[in-house]
């Protein structure tokens, strides 16, 4: 069987080996044959184009309508230093406009000879954080706003004694400046949505110099004086109260008149050629010798009394006045110095420094029993002080809107009792100047009459209005003029009384 096997598997391999060595050989390539020309190239154009997607017509956009800012132009004008400046917005477009007429937004920028460029603000609490509908005003083309303002408002304190000829000054008025695209609240806006105008967020005027303050003009027919005597006045500091120029004084105790002495008759007025006239106090007459003045102690001890020049506050209630009583002697006094003996005259002080109002302030101050270890010694210059706070002492309604107030105290050592005793200095003392005090904010707003607009050409200091002259704006009503009383309208006539028949008989 194995002989068999081996035999009938070398047969099949004898039959499969061929197969398998003609299938591992390569087929030879077929060659072209040697007459066969060799096909031309194609040329690079022949390739195809991409292709472009076919889009539809759009149609072109019109240019974009150029926008420009609305104009306005804003100027500070000052005659002198000193109160009124006046303020002037003017509307140079040729479309209506919408504005604040409201001096509140406005500062400066203040540039002294010495001391660099300083800032000139109102109090953060009077500053408008938004447009203020009250003080919306619309101006035509060519229409202007005016009002009064007095730079105390805004140079208050450090800034204060820098009000003086020469000083530069730089007007601003405004929200301040926005980033990227102006957003509200705006101080000059288009009226019309439709109109290409850009609203503006501020406005600048141009810098100028405080000049002199005028000479005032010479008495009818007073002589000219000497050269060089007649020049312009060195100028006061501002905010200094009653020393402020054209402020109104304190008013104070008017002394009193001496007792005119009467002719033998006593028929003859006093002064007149029958009488002599009455001379000071001091020594009676003798005949044919002239009276003698009364002899004055120039180093005995008395009080004046001072008080801080400026005084900034928020509300009513934080306005505290320290009361300064100095011993301006040589010798040594003895005092009883408390705040029931101080009194207040209160101004309100408007855009022209004149007083809108007064309100006196008084303590009540009855007589009082006085321990000996109350009183207290003033040396020969030294001085006592007092704080107190206005409001505590002056009735609701003294300070009713923000503003300047000059405040006046009054010192009156009158008392009785234990102290009496000891001699003390009694009398009354009137400051020597009044404290200028910036309010920022109180129960009413900041302005008494609403705003009005005016022509280009119209009067300084003038609004016009439909051909009616008003008064500027930031005046109290009580201080315009009176209207004209309406004439009643004619009384008819009453209707005759019927008499009536008497009873029983027949109607007359």
């Amino acid at each position: 069987m194995t002989a068999r096997w081996r035999a009938s598997a070398a047969a099949l391999l004898a039959l499969l080996l061929p197969s398998s060595a003609a299938l591992a050989q390569e087929a030879p390539k077929e060659q072209p044959p040697a007459t066969a020309k060799p096909a031309p190239e194609k040329p690079a154009t022949d390739k195809a184009a991409p292709k472009v997607p076919v889009q539809s017509p759009v149609a072109k956009k019109k240019p974009a309508e150029e926008k420009k800012a609305v104009s306005i132009e804003m100027s500070v004008t000052a005659t002198s230093p000193d109160p009124p400046w006046l303020l002037r917005i003017e509307n140079t477009s040729d479309v209506p406009v919408r504005i604040p007429a409201d001096s509140r937004l406005l500062h400066f920028d203040l540039k002294a000879s010495k001391g660099g460029t300083k800032k000139c603000a109102p109090p953060k609490g009077l500053v408008p954080k938004d447009f203020d509908q009250k003080r919306e005003l619309f101006l035509k083309p060519g229409e202007v706003y005016e009002e009064e303002i007095d730079p105390r408002m805004y140079c208050f304190g450090d800034t204060t004694d820098f009000l003086r000829p020469g000083t530069k000054l730089t007007p601003h008025f405004g929200f301040g400046k926005s980033w990227g695209a102006p957003k509200e609240p705006f101080v000059a806006q288009s009226t019309d949505d439709l109109a290409p105008n850009t609203p503006l967020k501020s406005v600048s005027g141009l810098e100028f110099t405080l000049p002199p303050v005028p000479s005032p003009p010479p008495a009818p027919g007073a002589a000219p004086g000497a050269p060089g005597t007649n020049g312009p006045k060195p100028v006061g500091e501002m905010g200094s109260g009653i020393d402020t120029p054209g402020a109104k004084p304190a008013p104070g105790p008017a002394p009193k008149p001496a007792p005119a002495p009467t002719s033998a008759g006593g028929t003859a007025p006093a002064g007149s050629p029958q009488t002599p006239a009455p001379g000071p106090e001091g020594d009676a007459p003798t005949d044919g010798q002239p009276a003698q003045p009364a002899i004055v102690d120039k180093n005995a001890g008395h009080l004046d009394v001072f008080v801080s020049r400026l005084i900034d506050a928020s509300a009513p209630r934080d306005i505290v006045l320290t009361v300064r009583a100095k011993n301006e002697g040589k010798r040594k006094l003895a005092a009883v110095l408390r705040g029931r003996m101080l009194h207040f005259h209160v101004e309100e002080v408007g855009a022209d420094n004149r007083t809108l109002r007064n309100v006196d302030c008084t303590h009540q101050n009855a007589g009082h029993g006085i321990a000996t270890e109350m009183i207290s010694q003033v040396g020969p210059g030294k001085e006592v002080s007092i704080p107190l706070s206005i409001s505590e002492i002056c009735p609701r309604g003294t300070f009713p809107k923000p503003g300047l107030y000059r405040i006046t105290p009054k010192l009156d050592t009158a008392q009785e009792g234990e102290v009496l005793k000891h001699d003390p200095w009694l009398g009354q003392a009137l400051a020597r100047q009044s404290a200028l005090v910036r309010l920022a904010t109180a129960k009413d707003g900041y302005y008494y009459a609403s705003p009005r607009s005016g022509p280009k050409n119209l009067p300084p200091n003038t609004l016009m209005v439909a051909g009616e002259q008003l008064p500027t704006p930031g005046t109290r009503p009580e201080q315009q003029a009176p209207a004209e009383p309406k004439k009643p309208p004619p009384k008819k006539p009453a209707p005759e009384p019927v008499q009536l028949p008497p009873p029983g008989g027949e109607p007359t």
